[in-house]
């Protein structure tokens, strides 16, 4: 569920962003992307470390 949520806004944010990302080179697009994703995992990571610390 979680995870649904985040592409869910993810997608719409780029979708309102279309006129935006036609100045956008498709490489600097792919930073741009990965960074974004990368930021996703390390929020979810910190969860998940948080929760395993509370249980174990």
């Amino acid at each position: 569920p979680v995870c649904s949520s985040s592409s869910s806004s993810s997608s719409s944010s780029t979708s309102s962003n279309n006129r935006v990302e036609e100045t956008h080179t498709p490489a600097q697009r792919q930073a741009a992307a990965r960074l974004a994703l990368r930021k996703q995992l390390e929020k979810t990571l910190l969860r998940v470390s948080t929760l395993y610390s509370f249980f174990s």
